[in-house]
């Protein structure tokens, strides 16, 4: 549908000069009752400050923020560590596995980063959320990205999907009860795990510089699930966002299992702030963290 892509055009000429992300969801979320759930609207996004080019369904509430607000959520994004570990670790011809990539801001500067001779692998089990980072690949003409609308953990088959009101912490978990709410939707979605994909031969393993997993406190399934891969791929780093004791409702003190996992394999924790890592123990961690795991 393309009756109203006019307004979106002319809402993101204004909104896109708003520079912060405070306010821009709750905007967001208030034309949900003008825009959601008519049908795919695309309209292309070009690149605006940090954000870069994007193909965006504005029908999607996720989406459609993304797109009136790009300075905004290019500045978070942009200038948040993992970014900086980025720019500072990948080169042109490096391999890149990102583990829960969302509509591919992190996946779209990897593949810049490394270039065409390199390699971005990227997982993403949401439909209309792959359907967008695949699209936006394309736009940009990535092609060393490989786009997989899967979910990886310890296992393979089908396993439920949640799918979350803000549409960045979608999960395999389960919330607590009383805290159901924070879903608006469940979907069945296929699962493998990264050992899985390297026997096949779906992925190549060798010289992968980085590894990152954000997949919503399905961590330490999704590191038992690749534990053969990071010794066959030569122990390349793991960038993990992790959880402490009071982080979390449905998968609180993820740090202990991910690094209990990590330990014998040779990792140790560390955090990492441009270029410099300091070691990370259990009682550093008590909210939403994310961990640097290098081999020592």
């Amino acid at each position: 549908m393309l009756g109203h892509a006019w307004i979106h055009r002319l809402l993101r000429a204004i909104l896109s000069l708003h520079p912060r992300k405070p306010g821009a969801a709750w905007f967001n979320r208030r034309l949900d009752r003008f825009f959601g759930g008519r049908g795919p609207t695309l309209l292309l996004a070009p690149a605006r400050g940090q954000w870069p080019t994007m193909v965006l369904d504005v029908s999607s509430n996720l989406q459609r923020k993304f797109y009136y607000f790009p300075r905004a959520y290019g500045r978070f994004y942009g200038n948040n560590t993992f970014r900086r570990y980025l720019d500072a670790t990948l080169r042109p011809g490096g391999r890149f596995v990102e583990i829960g990539a969302n509509v591919g801001f992190f996946t779209l500067l990897a593949a810049r980063l490394v270039g065409p001779g390199g390699r971005v692998y990227a997982f993403e089990p949401e439909p209309a959320t792959f359907a967008a980072l695949v699209r936006s690949a394309a736009t940009n003409g990535y092609t060393q990205v490989d786009a997989f609308q899967l979910a990886l953990s310890n296992r393979d088959g089908e396993l439920t999907f949640y799918r979350a009101t803000d549409g960045t912490a979608n999960s395999l978990v389960a919330e607590a009860r009383g805290r159901d709410h924070r879903y608006e939707a469940t979907l069945t979605t296929k699962v493998s795990s990264l050992d899985r994909l390297v026997a096949s031969g779906t992925l190549d393993p060798c010289g992968l510089t980085a590894i990152k997993v954000d997949v919503e406190g399905e961590e330490a399934n999704t590191i038992a699930g690749m534990r053969e891969t990071l010794v066959q791929a030569g122990h390349p780093p793991l960038w993990v966002e992790v959880r402490g004791p009071k982080a979390s409702t449905r998968a609180p003190n993820t740090f202990v299992a991910v690094r209990d996992l990590l330990t014998p394999l040779g990792y140790r924790a560390f955090q990492w702030r441009d270029g410099t890592s300091r070691p990370v123990d259990e009682g550093d961690v008590v909210a939403r963290m994310d961990v640097l795991f290098e081999r020592a």
